[in-house]
């Protein structure tokens, strides 16, 4: 696991949070375009997440467009 102490308290809340935020930070200089894979899969797993806690996610079929459309 990657520890970093932007990310690292999401721990708590979701390993794959920290995981995925510490790999994005991780590669922010050497390798920008994976930087960015990470930043979108940390942002669709908090979007996922955020739903399934307000009761408003459908399944794993649902796309990252309609997972925020039924947020807003």
């Amino acid at each position: 696991m990657v520890t970093t102490a932007n990310f690292g308290f999401l721990g708590a809340h979701d390993v794959n949070l920290a995981i995925l935020g510490g790999l994005a930070e991780r590669y922010f200089r050497d390798d920008p375009p994976t930087s960015l894979v990470k930043l979108r899969q940390f942002a669709e797993l908090l979007a996922k997440l955020i739903a399934a806690h307000r009761g408003a996610y459908s399944g794993e079929r649902e796309s990252f467009e309609e997972t925020l459309r039924r947020l807003s």
